[in-house]
């Protein structure tokens, strides 16, 4: 298993001083929270609640998602890159970066998708956009302090300056991104 860089390490250190109190969060069934200790949090009840699914029997739905896009890996401005990418962009990429902790199976990440995608395709000239499938990449989302999905990391510089669990509309997230960088 290749070890991670010591700047990915420093990320992680900074994500511990971050306080839960500061996390943005949104009201709801708004972020999946399969990550949590199982005390907490049950990883299949968390996955059936965010695939619209009824908790108890993983069965029936209990919401109506409308119509939600069920691709996340979308060709565009948003790039899905792996553990090992993600800390050479970490060492190399001046831009500042946002970057989307996601689950193919997330019911949230999928309404996020297409929000990040809009926003990413306006302001892929100052800011570059990554998204990381946590279940393909766990060691770097345990790493990273991924608690809930989809998670939002604005890095600046190297270093953690805002994160975001759940659930937003592209205006939210541009919003998030032009307070954080400019």
């Amino acid at each position: 298993e290749a070890k991670m860089s010591m700047r990915v390490w420093g990320l992680a250190v900074a994500l511990v001083a971050m306080q839960l109190a500061e996390a943005f969060q949104l009201t709801g069934y708004s972020a999946c929270r399969p990550l949590l200790p199982a005390a907490s949090c049950s990883f299949l009840r968390s996955r059936a609640l965010c695939a619209g699914l009824s908790p108890s029997t993983g069965r029936g739905r209990i919401q109506n998602q409308g119509n939600v896009r069920t691709t996340l890996r979308m060709a565009g401005a948003v790039e899905a890159v792996d553990a090992e990418t993600f800390e050479v962009i970490i060492q190399e990429e001046t831009k500042p970066l946002v970057v989307d902790f996601y689950a193919e199976w997330c019911g949230p990440c999928r309404l996020v998708a297409p929000q990040l995608e809009e926003v990413a395709q306006t302001m892929k000239d100052q800011v570059r956009f990554l998204k990381i499938n946590t279940d393909e990449n766990e060691r770097l989302a345990t790493l990273m302090q991924v608690y809930a999905l989809p998670t939002l990391l604005l890095i600046k510089d190297g270093a953690v300056v805002q994160r975001a669990e759940g659930a937003m509309m592209a205006n939210q997230i541009r919003d998030l991104v032009k307070t954080s960088f400019f």
